[in-house]
């Protein structure tokens, strides 16, 4: 019975010991020196730039620093073929320990980048294994003076407009009569109505910069416009137009869709009147708000010189784009029906409308 009880418990121990073995493998594979440092050398051959190219070869550029790893595998995690204005170039390393007797990761490993020849915003380090970890290098936003806009314009009517320049958030626009300045407006797109600020004769230019994101980049000056003169009477027009200004604080309501005051219709859209921009309702119709934000009714000139007509009847619907033969007091007008053309700008020349044909001047546009 003694020996049998011995045997019983030697082979309980035995059962037990392999047990133990079983119950912990990470024994093994974490056996030798531990690394709680990653660290690392970047030295970039090309620091990205905007407009260059996304290199899609990094070997040899993120190294390890010490003997016991290595990165094995390296790449910009960037979808582009072209490194953009405010682009965060992010590159993603792997690194491997080199034997793994000898050394291991251990939980909570950090990572270090010892040399480096470009800014980096955040480096971080997830651990795949105890022989293997996943890098991520965030480097800082891509900036760059944006190119100043070209080709500033101006329409008959006192439309300014300029090139679009790349990354450009939005546009800071300066107005002068003279060489006095009369306003300087914000605006995102690349024309503006300055007619409700041309109150006083005179010769009016303008210039242009484009606003980047971060202020610190925005472009220079373009080059100033031409000059275009306000009559006397065109001052006097503008300035009684200029009278019926939607105020800062209108609309009252933050809803949006079509809203009018004693001065007429304007329309609203996120809580902020539209200003200087064509709008297209769901039935597909146009219509433009002028600098003043109210809808423009009568003959109206764009900034490329093209003219448009904007029904001034009620239930036409008022405000809305004309197409087709237009007869406008004792003059018809052909305003183009076609997409493209583009639709609704006056057409000047030959055209055949239904089998007949037609001559429209090409100053005034009237058919002869």
């Amino acid at each position: 019975m003694k020996m049998n009880k011995f045997k019983a418990t030697a082979l309980t121990l035995m059962t037990a010991g392999t047990l133990a073995v079983s119950a912990f493998p990470s024994l093994a594979s974490t056996s030798g020196e531990k690394v709680s440092t990653v660290k690392i050398n970047l030295n970039l051959e090309n620091i990205p730039a905007m407009g260059d190219e996304v290199d899609d070869d990094l070997d040899g550029e993120v190294t390890s620093a010490e003997d016991a790893y290595s990165i094995t595998d390296v790449e910009y995690y960037n979808s582009d073929d072209e490194w953009e204005y405010g682009d965060n170039p992010v590159i993603k390393a792997v690194v491997e320990i080199n034997d793994e007797d000898d050394y291991y990761f251990p939980s909570g490993v950090k990572v270090k980048i010892s040399n480096k020849n470009v800014s980096v915003s955040s480096v971080s380090i997830s651990r795949s294994s105890s022989s293997k970890a996943k890098i991520t290098i965030k480097l800082k936003q891509i900036d760059g003076d944006l190119d100043a806009p070209e080709e500033p314009e101006w329409s008959s009517s006192g439309v300014a407009s300029w090139s679009e320049s790349d990354y450009a958030s939005s546009y800071s626009v300066k107005l002068y009569r003279g060489s006095s300045t009369v306003t300087t407006i914000s605006t995102t797109s690349t024309y503006y109505d300055f007619s409700s600020y041309m109150t006083t004769a005179g010769y009016y230019t303008f210039k242009v910069k484009a606003v980047a994101s971060d202020t610190s980049d925005n472009s220079s000056w373009s080059d100033e416009s031409d000059e275009l003169y306000v009559s006397s009477d065109t001052a006097s027009y503008n300035k009684t137009h200029a009278s019926t200004t939607l105020s800062t604080a209108s609309p009252a309501s933050t809803s949006s869709g079509w809203q009018s005051d004693s001065n007429g219709w304007y329309y609203v859209q996120n809580g902020t009147a539209l200003r200087s921009t064509w709008f297209q309702d769901s039935d597909g119709r146009w219509y433009y708000l002028n600098s003043n934000g109210y809808m423009h009714t009568g003959w109206f000139q764009d900034s490329d010189g093209r003219w448009y007509y904007m029904n001034p009847n009620a239930g036409g619907p008022q405000g809305s784009m004309m197409t087709g033969l237009v007869t406008i007091g004792n003059y018809t007008y052909y305003l183009n029906p076609n997409s493209g053309g583009p639709k609704g700008s006056m057409v000047t020349g030959y055209v055949t409308i239904d089998g007949t044909q037609y001559y429209f001047d090409p100053v005034s546009g009237a058919a002869r």
